[in-house]
């Protein structure tokens, strides 16, 4: 614990970035990213071709 203390006192900001974490971690938890939209070139074969049999 005491090899922290000239750390902590050096750089207060990391001490304040340290203390954000939980923070920071909440918000992206409540709010996550949205999905990425990802275009699959395999599909594009299957465009043109139409089923043999409809029900």
């Amino acid at each position: 614990m005491t090899s922290l203390g000239p750390f902590l006192l050096g750089a207060p900001w990391a001490l304040a970035a340290l203390a954000a974490l939980p923070i920071i971690w909440w918000i992206l938890r409540a709010t996550p990213p949205a999905p990425r939209h990802a275009e699959l070139p395999s599909l594009q074969l299957l465009d043109g071709i139409e089923p043999q049999e409809e029900t």
